[in-house]
């Protein structure tokens, strides 16, 4: 049962990851094309 939540979790936290990882190479391709 531990095992299964964990399993939930670290899903879920990998998820965010990824969200916060594109979030991330977002604000940097826009402040890429404000140089230009």
């Amino acid at each position: 049962m531990a095992r299964v939540q964990l399993t939930k979790t670290a899903k879920i936290a990998l998820y965010f990851l990824r969200f916060y990882l594109i979030f991330l190479l977002a604000l940097i391709v826009i402040k890429f094309l404000k140089l230009f």
